[in-house]
C-alpha cells in the first residue's frame, strides 16, 4: 500500500513513518519542523493538500499531526480550530472525494474524566478546546467517510524522541539534572507506548478495520503513580517529585480527572495488547542511548533514498527478446543496503546477529532443526560432502573413491 504519513517530523508521526516502511511504500510530510526525505504541507491550505495528496496519490493517508497543546488550545481557539478541524476537514474532504482511507489519532480528553477508562461507545462529554476539536473532527469523518474512516484515541504517548517534548522525556531529563517536577497526583490515564501505538495502528491499517478503537496503555495510573514507575525505572531520586492537586496547577484547560481508554475491543479483535508501564520504560532504559536510536533512523531513511537514487534497477519488468537474462550477480534492494549499514554501525562486520536471523528462519523455510551460515559456496560444498561421509549414516556413508 501507499501509505502517506501527515506530520512524519513529529513524535508519533516518525514512529509511523519508519514503521510502515517495513511493508509498505511510505510518504511523509512536516509543516514546521524539516526533515530530509519528507514533502512540506500545511493542512490550513487546502490547495496545498490537495496538491501534495494529488502528487503522492496514497491509498492511506494517516493523520498523527495536530495542535496537541492543550493550554495553547484553550487560550487560541481560532488556531486551534484552523489546524486541529479545518485542517483534518481538508484532508478527509480529499479522502471522501477520491474514496481512500483515512486514520485520526484521537485522544481520551473527547470525555469528562468523571468514569474512565472510557470503552469506545461511552458519550463523549469534552471539557476543553482541545476535546471539543477532536471531538468534531470524529463526527466529521463519521458523517463523511463512513467504512474508509478510522479513529484511534490514545493518551499519554511517551518514548524517546528527538525534541524530549513528552511526559517521560521530559520527567527523566528535568530529574537527571537534580531539578524537581511538579505531578498532579488527581489525574489519571493509561500512558500509550509509542511503538506500541504505531504497530497497533499499523496492524488496525493492514487488517482495514474502520470506526473507533482505543489505542492506549494497558494500566489505568495516576500521573504521580506514572511518575514515581519512571523514577524507578531509571533510577531517580523519588523526592524530586512534587506532587500537588490539579486545581494547584492553575492550567488555563480543565483536564479530565479520571480518563484512561479501555482496549478490550482491539484486544478481542485483533489479539493487540500494550505494555505495562514498568515493562515499557524497563525497554526504554535498555536502549540507553536514544540519540543512537533515533540517529540510526535517520541514516537508514538516508540510505533507502540512496538506493533509489542510486542503485535501483531502471527496467523493472522483462521483455523476451529484449532483457537480458542475468544468471549471476547481486540482487539486493533497500533492505540489504539498510541491513549492511545497520551492521556496520555496530562494527559486527563478521557473523552477528543478522546471521542468527537468517539460519534460524532459513532453518524454519526448508523444515529443518538447524542451519549453517559458511564463507562461500565452495565452503558449503565442502561441509555437504564432508556430511555425507559421516559414519552415521550406515550403508549410504561416501567412502573414499566414491
Amino acid at each position: 500500500m501507499r501509505i502517506l504519513i501527515i506530520g512524519a517530523s513529529g513524535f508519533l508521526g516518525n514512529a509511523l513513518y519508519h514503521d510502515f516502511q517495513e511493508s509498505h511504500d511510505v510518504f511523509g510530510t512536516y509543516c514546521h519542523t524539516k526533515a530530509p526525505g519528507l514533502l512540506f504541507l500545511d493542512i490550513t491550505d487546502k490547495e496545498n493538500v490537495s496538491a501534495v495528496l494529488d502528487l503522492v496519490q496514497p491509498d492511506v493517508v494517516v493523520q498523527p499531526a495536530a495542535q496537541p497543546w492543550v493550554d495553547f488550545c484553550e487560550q487560541k481557539p481560532e488556531e486551534s480550530y484552523s489546524v486541529n478541524v479545518a485542517g483534518a476537514q481538508h484532508v478527509i474532504d480529499w479522502c471522501s472525494f477520491h474514496a481512500k482511507k483515512y486514520v485520526f489519532v484521537s485522544t481520551d480528553y473527547i470525555f469528562d474524566g468523571k468514569d474512565g477508562s472510557y470503552l469506545e461507545d461511552a458519550v463523549p462529554a469534552p471539557l476543553n478546546v482541545y476535546g471539543k476539536h477532536k471531538l468534531l473532527v470524529e463526527e466529521y469523518i463519521q458523517q463523511k467517510l463512513g467504512v474508509l474512516g478510522l479513529i484511534c484515541r490514545t493518551t499519554t504517548v511517551y518514548g524517546w524522541e528527538k525534541a524530549g517534548k513528552n511526559f517521560v522525556a521530559k520527567f527523566i531529563a528535568t530529574l537527571r539534572s537534580g531539578n524537581s517536577f511538579t505531578v498532579p497526583h488527581d489525574q489519571f490515564a493509561t500512558p500509550t507506548h509509542v511503538d506500541d501505538l504505531s504497530h497497533a495502528i499499523i496492524t488496525l491499517v493492514e487488517k482495514n478495520a474502520s470506526g473507533v478503537y482505543h489505542t492506549a496503555g494497558s494500566s489505568c495510573i495516576s500521573r504521580v503513580g506514572f511518575a514515581e514507575e519512571i523514577a524507578s525505572a531509571f533510577s531517580l531520586d523519588k523526592s524530586l517529585i512534587k506532587s500537588v492537586s490539579t486545581p494547584d496547577l492553575k492550567q488555563p484547560a480543565q483536564r479530565p480527572l479520571k480518563g484512561g481508554l479501555d482496549c478490550t475491543k482491539i484486544y478481542q479483535e485483533f489479539g493487540i495488547v500494550f505494555r505495562e508501564p514498568r515493562a515499557a520504560l524497563d525497554a526504554m532504559k535498555e536502549q540507553q542511548h536514544y540519540q543512537r536510536h533515533y540517529m540510526k533512523k535517520s541514516i537508514f531513511q538516508q540510505v533507502k533514498s540512496f538506493y533509489h537514487a542510486v542503485h535501483k534497477p531502471q527496467q523493472t519488468s522483462f521483455v523476451a527478446g529484449q532483457s537480458p537474462v542475468v544468471y549471476a550477480g547481486r540482487v539486493y534492494d533497500e533492505k540489504e543496503l539498510v541491513n549492511a549499514v545497520d551492521a556496520s554501525l555496530d562494527f559486527w562486520l563478521t557473523l552477528g546477529e543478522y546471521d542468527k536471523k537468517f539460519c534460524k528462519q532459513f532453518a524454519l523455510f526448508l523444515g529443518l532443526r538447524y542451519a549453517l551460515l559458511v564463507n562461500s559456496g565452495s565452503s558449503a560444498n565442502l561441509l555437504a560432502i564432508s556430511a555425507l561421509c559421516s559414519p552415521l549414516l550406515g550403508e549410504k556413508q561416501l567412502k573414499p573413491g566414491d
